[in-house]
C-alpha cells in the first residue's frame, strides 16, 4: 500500500531534526566563543600578573627610599641602653658617609674630566685612543697613589641588579639570605665600597619592625671588629657575610637591619683603610 507524499515527509525529516542541528550548532558556537574567552583571560591574568609583578617592585624600591642611599641609616627603632662606645660608633659612621656620598651622588662633572684627562695624556703620548682607555688610565694614576677604587662611584648596572637581588630574595630566612649576599658579591666582583652600598640598601629595605636596644655602643663595636677581622683572615668579602648570620646579641640573631648595619660600618672602614 503507498505511503502517502505527507506521510513519507514525516518519516524521513522529523519536524524535530533541523532544530536539533540548529540548537547544537548554537551551543558549539556558545562553546567556541567560551574557549576565545577563556583564552583572552588567561592572556590578561597574565598580563595583570606582570604588571602587579612591576607595581610591587617600583613600590619595593619607592623614589623616598632611593634617595635615602646617600645617607648614614639610623633606624629609629635602634637605641642602646647606654653610649658607651659612641665616639667610635661615630667614627665608623663618618667613613662610612664618605664612601656613600660618592655611590648616592656620583660626581659626573669630575668623571668627565677624569676621562678628558686620560684622553688628551694618550694623545700626547701617541697612544691610541679606546673605550678602556679611561678606566686604564685612572687605574694608573690609583696605583702610583696606592689609592683604592673605594670613592669611585658604584655603576647603575650594578646598583640595579643590587635591587632586584633583594627583591627576589627578600622573604628567605637570615642564613640563606647572606649566603646569597655573599654568592652574588663574588659573581659580580663587588668591592667594599660596593658592598657598602649594598648593605645601606638592605638597612632601608628592611627597617625594624620593634625596637633593638644594645646594652651599650661598645657592643656594636665588637661585633663590628669581629666581622673586620674575618675579613682580614682571607681577605674576603664572602668570609664576612657567611659569619654575619651566625653572630647573635642576647641569644637572638641579629634582626637583618642590624647585621646589614654592622656589616657595613665594617666594610666602610676596611675600605677607608686601604686609603690611609
Amino acid at each position: 500500500m503507498p505511503t502517502p507524499k505527507g506521510k513519507e515527509k514525516e518519516l524521513t525529516d522529523p519536524p524535530f531534526e533541523k532544530d536539533e542541528k540548529e540548537e547544537l550548532e548554537e551551543i558549539r558556537k556558545r562553546m567556541d566563543v567560551m574557549l576565545k574567552y577563556e583564552e583572552d583571560l588567561a592572556i590578561l591574568q597574565s598580563k595583570l600578573d606582570m604588571l602587579s609583578h612591576d607595581v610591587e617592585y617600583l613600590t619595593f624600591h619607592s623614589p623616598s627610599l632611593l634617595r635615602a642611599q646617600s645617607k648614614v641609616k639610623q633606624d629609629p627603632l635602634e637605641a642602646a641602653r647606654s653610649n658607651d662606645g659612641e665616639q667610635e660608633i661615630n667614627r665608623l659612621k663618618s667613613g662610612t658617609q664618605n664612601l656613600l656620598h660618592h655611590n648616592g651622588t656620583g660626581d659626573i662633572t669630575s668623571d668627565k674630566r677624569l676621562e678628558w684627562n686620560a684622553k688628551n695624556w694618550c694623545v700626547f703620548f701617541g697612544i691610541v685612543i679606546t673605550a678602556g682607555v679611561g678606566i686604564i688610565f685612572e687605574e694608573i694614576v690609583r696605583q702610583g697613589n696606592k689609592k683604592s677604587d673605594a670613592d669611585i662611584p658604584t655603576s647603575e648596572e650594578v646598583k640595579e641588579k643590587i635591587k632586584k637581588m633583594v627583591f627576589m630574595r627578600a622573604n628567605e630566612n637570615e642564613n640563606d639570605f647572606w649566603k646569597d649576599v655573599a654568592q652574588f658579591a663574588e659573581e659580580n666582583k663587588l668591592n667594599l665600597a660596593d658592598m657598602v652600598y649594598f648593605t645601606q640598601y638592605i638597612q632601608s629595605t628592611f627597617p625594624l619592625t620593634e625596637q633593638f636596644l644594645w646594652n651599650k655602643l661598645q657592643d656594636k663595636t665588637d661585633i663590628v671588629n669581629l666581622l673586620k677581622n674575618e675579613y682580614r683572615k682571607e681577605n674576603s668579602i664572602t668570609a664576612l657575610f657567611i659569619l654575619l648570620p651566625t653572630i647573635t646579641y642576647n641569644n637572638s640573631p641579629l634582626p637583618r637591619c642590624i647585621a646589614a648595619s654592622c656589616a657595613q660600618l665594617a666594610m666602610s672602614d676596611l675600605a677607608n683603610a686601604l686609603d690611609n
